[in-house]
């Protein structure tokens, strides 16, 4: 070929130039890197040859789909290629999918072939997907590619582009986040997404906003994009990124939000005006609270965040829920035991929350008639959602005269019919936990004696699924009953505490009774 491309060196090039209009795009470049003498005039041929064969379409298996763009849920990537040809033998399926041999090449890392492509000519920003959604870049950060993507910024690819809909402003960035959260969100693509901050792109769209949020290392993130030109003032949509923060379990995040701009830990609320209307944005405190994100109620108070008469309503309907499963965009809880020690941490937070408001002032007046309303209605029934554990509280930070104005909304009588019952429920437990405790023990002695014998009528209550476990080795046999009695334990424990201090609270209340009875004329 070598000897062959030196004879065509001695063509006109007119000549030569025509011929190449003729040969398929391998060709053009297989003559173009052996013929030397004719690179500069090839050079031109050569480049539209090589986008010919990139952007040639075929019909690729594909492992993973998102859009436009194959996406790789997760970081880091699978071993393996994420498309391949597809053949006769691959079933019609929606796995399979028409892509330009560029993108395969991007999705599969193919780094080697995409240089070659590259030196040829290609434009690292080129489009090479329709609706002008496929540049390279972008594929590859939406597959979280991040080795391809720090490549194609060696090469020079730009982090924005215009695109029809785009704010001037936007940036790739914001495009992926935009189908992370429309599409298939990846599990952790914060170093993908670090590629970008790191070079001074700065994001503009509340969606890349809230994925930097929820990013394990969101704290660092943060400051790299804060040290390149991210106002931490900024808003989106009358949502700042404290805002954002709070509706994430991250209190870290926020305490990085807060060393930058600690004023914002007291704004209540954000305005703005849209099409007319006039949008309020709650404060970060409200937000957390109402998402029931407790490490951050926690953490806004303890930083001297004032509540509203919503952040109390809100906190006891959260702290009178009754079981772990309580739905209403709550953060759920690991087991029946952290829920004991959640439902506790919740009710601290409305006696907090009491003690940092005026409840005789004229505000106070329909939240407080609500929140003894529906106390008055769970009392009838009986139930545990009655106020127990922070009416006492609410009435003790009120003066005297608010104290008596409300007392007549206390069903007083059906408090003394659920301190019967709760003093009742304390004996059982006790009792209860009496039992577990001889169990405990019975099986412990036998464990340590050696006796290989478990009285499994006096076990009764953990027989069944020892049977069920089909477990061989007796002295496993021991270690599960002792592991299933000790949790037993501990819940009847959690649940006495819970009542005790049930049992303390509707105390209290009964007491306000008499004191409305001494004070009244």
């Amino acid at each position: 070929m070598d000897e062959v491309s030196c004879q065509l060196g001695t063509l006109p090039r007119e000549i030569l130039w025509r011929c190449t209009h003729y040969l398929d795009p391998l060709s053009v470049v297989q003559l173009s890197s052996t013929c030397k003498d004719l690179k500069a005039l090839l050079r031109e041929r050569y480049s539209w040859a090589a986008f010919q064969h990139a952007t040639t379409e075929l019909k690729y298996y594909v492992k993973s789909w998102i859009s436009l763009c194959p996406q790789l849920s997760g970081n880091p990537r699978p071993t393996g290629d994420i498309c391949r040809l597809a053949t006769p033998e691959d079933a019609p399926t929606i796995a399979i999918h028409t892509l330009p041999r560029i993108q395969a090449v991007v999705l599969n890392n193919r780094r080697s072939i995409l240089e070659a492509y590259i030196d040829a000519g290609i434009d690292p920003d080129e489009i090479v997907v329709g609706r002008g959604w496929g540049s390279l870049l972008l594929i590859a950060a939406i597959s979280n590619n991040t080795e391809m993507v720090e490549f194609l910024f060696e090469k020079g690819a730009k982090p924005r582009r215009s695109y029809m809909w785009l704010p001037s402003e936007s940036s790739i960035l914001d495009e992926v986040a935009w189908c992370n959260v429309h599409e298939k969100p990846a599990e952790n693509w914060e170093k993908t997404a670090l590629s970008f901050l790191e070079r001074g792109v700065i994001f503009s769209g509340l969606h890349m906003a809230k994925e930097l949020c929820r990013m394990p290392n969101a704290p660092h993130l943060l400051e790299v994009a804060l040290r390149n030109g991210l106002d931490i003032h900024r808003t989106w949509e009358s949502r700042s990124l404290l805002h954002i923060a709070a509706s994430r379990n991250i209190p870290h995040l926020m305490k990085t939000i807060l060393s930058h701009a600690p004023e914002q830990v007291n704004i209540h609320e954000i305005v703005r005006t849209v099409g007319g209307y006039i949008e309020r944005q709650q404060s970060a405190l409200d937000i957390a609270i109402s998402e029931g994100k407790t490490k951050n109620v926690g953490f806004l108070l303890s930083m001297g965040s004032k509540p509203t008469f919503y952040s109390l309503e809100v906190a006891i309907r959260i702290s009178n829920k009754k079981s772990v499963f309580y739905g209403d965009g709550i953060e759920e809880v690991a087991d029946i035991t952290d829920w004991f020690a959640w439902k506790l941490q919740w009710v601290d937070y409305v006696h907090i929350i009491a003690s940092k408001l005026d409840l005789d002032s004229e505000e106070a007046a329909l939240p407080l008639e609500r929140i003894l309303h529906s106390a008055w209605g769970s009392a009838q029934q009986g139930n545990e959602e009655d106020g127990r554990l922070y009416l006492s509280v609410l009435f003790r930070k009120m003066s005297l005269r608010t104290r008596l104005l409300y007392a007549g909304l206390i069903a007083f009588e059906a408090y003394e019919d659920s301190l019967t019952a709760a003093k009742k429920n304390i004996e059982e437990l006790e009792e209860r936990f009496y039992q577990l405790k001889s169990q405990w023990w019975q099986v412990w002695r036998c464990k340590v004696s050696g006796d290989r014998s478990i009285n499994h009528e006096k076990l009764e209550d953990i027989r069944n699924n020892v049977e069920e476990l089909d477990i061989e080795n007796e002295a496993r046999v021991f270690e599960y009953v002792l592991e299933n009695v000790e949790k037993r334990l501990e819940n009847v424990g959690k649940r006495l505490e819970d009542v005790k201090r049930q049992v303390k609270g509707l105390e209290d209340i009964l007491e306000l009774r008499n004191e409305a009875t001494l004070d009244s004329p």
